[in-house]
């Protein structure tokens, strides 16, 4: 008797996931209209440059003030101990130099800590 084996490099699988349309698709219009208000509205108000350095600073205080607690700082760091991504994002007052979506989560995770917990501190 012969052993037959399924296994073969040239057989197609399907997946049951939706065909992706070979056209791009539009963007809503809320979005465009997002877009464009913010690469093309000009800003002229003094006011409005000093409430966006004030939330700024707020929010940068808020991420450097959640790093002293340590149920924050276990959520930070590479997936992999050590790694450094060369001209990756620098997740302020850590060493950690991360990948682009990694280092958003560690940022936003740094940020909303204290931003969440500081009513309850």
């Amino acid at each position: 008797s012969t052993l037959r084996s399924n296994f073969s490099t040239s057989v197609t699988r399907h997946s049951g996931a939706p065909v992706m349309a070979s056209q791009p698709r539009e963007y809503d219009p809320e979005i465009k209209d997002i877009a464009d208000y913010v690469a093309n509205k000009a800003i002229d108000s003094d006011l409005a440059f000093d409430t966006a350095r004030w939330i700024l600073l707020d929010t940068l205080g808020c991420g450097l003030e959640g790093l002293r607690f340590k149920e924050c700082t276990k959520l930070l760091g590479p997936i992999v101990p050590g790694t450094v991504v060369p001209n990756g994002t620098k997740v302020p007052g850590t060493p950690f130099v991360l990948d682009p979506v990694n280092g958003a989560f560690n940022i936003g995770a740094m940020i909303r800590w204290l931003d969440f917990n500081d009513c309850w501190l």
